[in-house]
């Protein structure tokens, strides 16, 4: 009897041990996230009101992979909750840790937690959940996370108004993009009160952040809206009257009503006001060097190309509200671009060089 109580107090001794591991009020909670409604309730109101700091032990399991995907993500939106109400980010490193081996589940849960995780900490780690090889519902998510919280500042910026109010929605709207600056309603509205405001370098530079537009052209027309080439596009001189298929010759005239979006709108001008015709636009592309580039254009209507004379291949149009792009290669020196446009109203169209991946090019610079 005396070996047999022995044994008895070893095995409550061993019981004792083996729940050492849970023996954390936190740690027990957190396995009753697995279990039904009324269990992740409780477990909730446990952690909530436990006297002990329960983020070590959340950061902990949601690193564990060992434990269910289901837990994990509560897991992610406690530490979320914790961070908001001690207005604490210290967690931010560690949601960003767990967020590259998560599921894709848990990865969304994450960035609700870094949604409600205050600080700028947070907001870079959502940007560069969308910038960099998340899935596409992670980065949709972090997306809307991050135009969202714009939005809260868009919104502040709309309720003022008066002129003494602009800089202050402009201070607001530059936050606004700040948090995502692939928002490009934000951005159209910064660029607009930059112009309100005279700050029309700034506007320009916002436009041109992918390549400049082309702001001022050369123009020769009208003529018949006819599928010819009017004229000789490989002896094209800006400077001097070009010689027409009908034995005539033309003077160009410049056109740099062009705001700054870029924009080139016929309408702006009786002398290009003209319905069912053709006219042609020229510019000259300034390169320090042999480079290539991607030149982008939208055009609404029918438009052949020639760079330095030679006709290039202009893709068809997906969208007409998009710019369609050709990769050219400039040679050093001016370049000498060349647009025939057709149109049964008036033409509106827009170029821009940029980079082969869609940035800014150094080194360039336009000219008639």
């Amino acid at each position: 009897m005396k070996n047999a109580k022995y044994v008895l107090l070893a095995l409550i001794a061993a019981a004792g041990l083996l729940t050492s591991g849970c023996r954390n009020e936190v740690d027990k909670a957190i396995m009753m996230l697995d279990g039904d409604k009324a269990q992740q309730e409780e477990a909730m109101g446990i952690i909530a009101m436990s006297a002990q700091d329960p983020m070590p032990r959340l950061v902990k399991a949601l690193h564990d992979t060992k434990k269910s995907v289901r837990i994990r993500e509560k897991v992610a939106m406690l530490i979320g909750i914790q961070g908001e109400k001690s207005g604490s980010d210290v967690a931010v490193s560690d949601l960003v840790a767990a967020l590259s081996k998560s599921e894709e589940s848990v990865q969304l849960a994450i960035l609700g937690a870094l949604d409600k995780t205050p600080g700028k900490k947070a907001i870079e780690a959502l940007r560069n959940a969308l910038s960099g090889k998340s899935p596409p519902p992670v980065k949709k998510k972090a997306s809307e996370l991050l135009n969202a919280k714009a939005a809260k500042l868009v919104e502040s910026a709309e309720a003022l108004f008066g002129d003494a109010a602009i800089p202050k929605i402009i201070e607001l709207l530059e936050e606004a993009l700040a948090i995502n600056p692939d928002n490009q309603q934000v951005r159209l509205k910064l660029i607009g009160y930059y112009s309100l405001s005279g700050q029309q370098d700034k506007a320009n530079e916002f436009y041109d952040a992918n390549g400049a537009f082309v702001r001022a052209v050369k123009v020769l027309g009208p003529f018949p809206l006819k599928p010819i080439d009017h004229i000789d596009p490989k002896t094209s001189n800006f400077s001097k009257p070009a010689a027409t298929a009908d034995g005539a010759s033309m003077k160009w005239f410049d056109f740099n009503d062009v705001n700054e979006s870029g924009k080139i709108d016929f309408r702006k001008d009786s002398r290009t006001r003209v319905f069912r015709s053709i006219f042609y636009a020229g510019f000259k592309i300034n390169s320090d060097e042999q480079k290539t580039a991607a030149l982008n254009v939208y055009v609404r209507d029918k438009a052949k190309i020639w760079l330095n004379g030679a006709l290039l291949d202009f893709p068809d149009a997906t969208n007409e509200q998009e710019e369609r792009t050709l990769k050219v290669k400039l040679r050093k020196g001016d370049n000498t671009m060349l647009l025939m446009l057709g149109s049964m109203r008036q033409s509106r169209f827009s170029v821009r060089v940029s980079n082969p991946d869609g940035g800014k090019l150094d080194g360039i610079s336009y000219g008639l």
